[in-house]
């Protein structure tokens, strides 16, 4: 049981290791990077964004680069990599408490995304995201499959709870299954 958990947290970390493949043009775009950190507490040059990518590919089986990543996106208006980079930390650290303090700024910041007014809910994990030519941008994408999963809950998806949290991620792995193959194909392609 355990070798099949820790080769899906390999394939898992292959995966999101092509997912940043995507994100490192987008963070050396300098407009972009002005955008995403609009009202960030202190602000990261496009080079540093190009940096710490890089060395994520470079480490990508080690918890400690997706850590950088979560904290830095969890400043700026794409909360989308902030809880995806997040949960990769998570899922590789062997530092329980670093995994705890992590797991409990995911879960800030996916509580902080979700709305409801009367039986709607809505979320808000990107503001400015940008795709490859004749390809969807997946940060929409992950917003809109995270929605889906919550609207089940109605206008009782707030208060969050990590019961709540996870049903809504448990429901949102099918719908964005089809996303990161996508994602994955575009990723191949550019290698």
């Amino acid at each position: 049981m355990r070798s099949i958990r820790r080769a899906h947290c390999k394939a898992m970390v292959c995966l999101f290791g092509l997912l940043a493949l995507s994100t490192v043009a987008l963070c050396q775009n300098s407009p972009y990077c002005k955008a995403i950190q609009r009202g960030a507490p202190t602000q990261i040059q496009p080079k540093q964004f190009k940096q710490m990518e890089e060395d994520a590919l470079k480490e990508y089986a080690r918890p400690e680069p997706y850590q950088l990543r979560a904290t830095s996106f969890g400043n700026t208006t794409e909360k989308v990599w902030a809880v995806i980079y997040g949960e990769v930390f998570c899922n590789l650290s062997s530092d329980k408490d670093r995994a705890t303090h992590m797991g409990a700024l995911v879960f800030e910041w996916y509580d902080k995304s979700l709305s409801s007014r009367g039986n709607s809910v809505s979320a808000n994990l990107t503001e400015n995201a940008e795709a490859p030519q004749k390809q969807p941008p997946f940060e929409p994408q992950f917003e809109m499959s995270f929605l889906m999963a919550a609207v089940p809950f109605g206008s009782n998806a707030k208060p969050l709870s990590i019961h709540k949290l996870s049903d809504i991620r448990k429901n949102q792995r099918p719908l964005r299954g089809v996303q990161l193959l996508a994602l994955s194909k575009r990723a191949s392609r550019r290698i």
